[in-house]
């Protein structure tokens, strides 16, 4: 499994609510079979869109493309024709360029990346999850923050303030600190925001003897592929 510590986005969620309401605001978010948030818990990834990014994906893609435009309404007769003209690598990559176009049409996008990027707001679910107390987790995504999973979460939960914190090290400060950024949601909307400059901590609340892994393209369907899922 590769390891995607060297590029985490470190965040916090804070739900303003009494512990009990808050605690279950935060359970929505969170895998039950694990300590984990999972995304698809607000906004399920189609299983159908577990096709990985690849180099060789725009290739694949006019491969399928061009196969189109010269049969116009293509038959399963002219698709099995035209892989006989093909060498054994080709024939990969025409299967491999159908399944994305077939998803474009679909859902949109052509894999998990693209379709988590425009449905979470980061390209992958979470990678790593603390409790810091009874109405605040801390966890981790891939290099962008997970915006638009959050304020799906707050269009559930109407008159509750939810605030989503993280910190960006995009932005080159003193040694030690980090542009600390702030979006409070209420409502399923962005009520305000808040930046400021501080010393580096939410990374303090995971265990830093293990590296930060991201599950699987698989473990995003399968997460929540059971009767317990919520929505």
């Amino acid at each position: 499994m590769k390891n995607y510590s060297d590029c985490p986005v470190y965040a916090t969620l804070i739900v303003d609510a009494p512990l009990n309401e808050a605690r279950g605001i935060l359970s929505h978010i969170r895998c039950e079979s694990s300590a984990r948030v999972d995304f698809n818990r607000l906004d399920r990834l189609p299983s159908e869109l577990d096709v990985d990014d690849c180099a060789e994906s725009d290739r694949a893609e006019k491969l399928y493309k061009f196969f189109c435009f010269t049969y116009k309404n293509p038959s399963h007769e002219n698709e099995i024709a035209f892989l006989k003209l093909l060498g054994s690598e080709e024939q990969r990559l025409f299967r491999l360029g159908k399944k994305y176009v077939m998803n474009r049409r679909a859902y949109g996008y052509p894999n998990y990346h693209e379709w988590c990027k425009g449905h979470w707001g980061t390209d992958r679910n979470a990678v790593a999850y603390a409790k810091v107390s009874e109405n605040c987790i801390a966890f981790a995504t891939h290099r962008t923050p997970a915006c638009i999973a959050i304020e799906k979460l707050s269009a559930w939960f109407p008159g509750v303030e939810i605030t989503y914190t993280w910190e960006d090290d995009t932005v080159p400060v003193e040694d030690g600190y980090v542009v600390r950024q702030s979006i409070v949601y209420k409502d399923g909307m962005e009520v305000r925001t808040i930046n400021t400059v501080e010393e580096k901590q939410i990374a303090n609340y995971f265990l830093k003897d293990e590296p930060v892994e991201a599950p699987s393209s698989s473990d995003y369907m399968s997460i929540t592929d059971n009767e317990n899922y919520p929505f």
